[in-house]
C-alpha cells in the first residue's frame, strides 16, 4: 500500500514503539478480551508540505530583509509583520525587532490622513503619492514617495494586511527645488545683467570722447561685472566672500604692485544682490585712482578697508595716501554718478566723499 493508505493494525499487546505519524487508538473488547485498534496514518507527505511552507516563509523573509527598497508588510491591526533593512535605515529606527509592533506606535507622529489611508488599504484599496511630505517627530519634514498594497489569505478574497512600499526623497526634493530657486535667480539676473551692460554703454559712451577711450572704459566695466559673476558661481550663488570679491576685481593692481594697495578687514559676506554693485563700484574707484588718484602717483597707497558697523550693517572704507596736489574735482564724473547709483539707489545704502589733499577717502555703508 502506499504511504498515504491507512493500515489496519490488530495488536494484542501495548508494548510498541509507534512510527512517527498521527495515531488513533480505538479500544474493543471481542470473545472476552480488550483488543486496541491503532489506526496509523502516514504523515510524509503532511512534513514536506510543513517543510515547503517553512522554506517559503524563511525566503519571503530573506527577500523582504534585503530587498534595496524600504518595504514593510502588516497584519489587519497593522502590527509589523516583515520589514526590510532599508525601512530601517530610511527612517533612523533603532535596531530593535519591530515585529508584532504597531506602526502607530513606531511612528506616533503618523498623521490622520495617513490612518484613514491605511484603513482604505485594508478594505481591498490600491493607493500611491509621488510626493508627500512627512512631519517627523524631532520637528523636520521628510517628503516620502510611496505605494500601499492589500495582501490576500484564506478564504480567497479576504484581505490579510497591507504592504507599504516606500522611498524617501527629501534630498531629491531639495535639489530640485534648490535648482529652480537657481534657475530664477539667473533668470532675473541675466535680465538685469543685459539692461546694465545696455545702461553702462549709454552712460561711457556720453563721458568720452573717442572710440578708444569708449572701449577702454567700457570693457574695464564688463569685466568688473563679470568678476561679480564669477564670484557668485564660487560660491553657488548664495552670499558672496567679501575679500575674495575685492581680490578678484582688484587683480590688475595686486598683481602690478600689491605693495600699494591693501586689503584690510575680517571674514564678511556679501548679499548675492550686493555683489555686482560693490564690484562695480570698487571698481570704478580702482580706475579713478589709476587715472587721477594715488595708484597714479609713485608714493600713493590705497587702504581698502571692511567691517562691521554698530547696527550691524557693513562698512566699507576706500582711502588713498601719500599723494600730491589732488584737488576737488569741478564737476561730478562718471565714476561717481555710477558709483552713488548703484550703492544709493540699488542698494538703499549711503556713500561719502572725501577729497582730501592727501587723497581720496569714500565711505560705503550699508544697513
Amino acid at each position: 500500500m502506499d504511504d498515504t493508505s491507512l493500515n489496519l493494525i490488530l495488536l494484542g499487546h501495548l508494548d510498541l514503539t509507534w512510527p512517527t505519524g498521527i495515531l488513533i487508538l480505538v479500544a474493543a473488547v471481542l470473545g472476552g478480551m480488550v483488543w486496541i485498534i491503532v489506526l496509523h496514518r502516514q504523515v510524509r507527505e503532511h512534513r514536506r508540505m510543513v517543510d515547503q511552507l517553512r522554506e517559503s516563509r524563511d525566503l519571503l523573509h530573506l527577500f523582504v530583509d534585503y530587498t534595496p527598497a524600504a518595504v514593510a508588510m502588516f497584519d489587519r491591526q497593522m502590527r509589523y509583520i516583515a520589514y526590510s533593512q532599508r525601512w530601517i535605515e530610511d527612517y533612523n529606527l533603532s535596531d530593535e525587532d519591530l515585529v508584532g509592533r504597531t506602526h502607530y506606535e513606531v511612528f506616533p507622529e503618523t498623521p490622520p490622513r495617513w490612518k484613514e489611508i491605511h484603513q482604505r488599504c485594508l478594505a481591498g484599496e490600491v493607493d500611491s503619492c509621488e510626493c508627500d511630505p512627512f512631519e517627523r517627530v524631532d520637528g523636520h519634514t521628510d517628503y516620502v514617495r510611496w505605494m500601499i498594497h492589500p495582501w490576500y489569505n484564506d478564504p480567497p478574497g479576504h484581505v490579510g494586511g497591507i504592504i507599504m512600499f516606500t522611498e524617501v526623497i527629501t534630498n531629491r526634493v531639495e535639489t530640485e527645488r534648490t535648482q529652480k530657486l537657481m534657475t530664477q535667480e539667473l533668470d532675473h539676473r541675466v535680465k538685469n545683467n543685459l539692461s546694465a551692460v545696455l545702461s553702462l554703454a549709454e552712460q561711457t559712451a556720453a563721458t568720452t570722447s573717442d572710440i578708444g577711450e569708449f572701449r577702454q572704459a567700457f570693457m574695464g566695466r564688463i569685466r568688473a561685472m563679470a568678476q561679480a559673476h564669477e564670484a557668485l558661481a564660487h560660491a553657488h550663488w548664495k552670499d558672496a566672500d567679501l575679500r575674495t570679491l575685492a581680490s578678484l576685481t582688484l587683480a590688475p593692481y595686486l598683481q602690478t604692485d600689491g605693495s600699494r594697495l591693501h586689503l584690510e578687514g575680517e571674514k564678511l559676506t556679501l548679499p548675492a544682490k550686493a555683489t555686482m554693485p560693490i564690484c562695480l563700484a570698487l571698481h570704478e574707484l580702482a580706475t579713478n585712482a589709476g587715472k587721477h588718484g594715488a595708484l597714479s602717483q609713485p608714493n600713493g597707497i590705497v587702504v581698502l578697508r571692511w567691517s562691521e558697523a554698530e547696527d550691524g550693517g557693513l562698512k566699507i572704507e576706500w582711502c588713498e595716501e601719500g599723494c600730491v596736489g589732488i584737488l576737488r574735482p569741478e564737476r561730478t564724473g562718471m565714476g561717481t554718478r555710477l558709483l552713488k547709483g548703484l550703492i544709493e539707489y540699488e542698494l538703499q545704502g549711503r556713500v561719502e566723499f572725501d577729497f582730501r589733499p592727501s587723497g581720496l577717502c569714500c565711505i560705503i555703508s550699508l544697513s
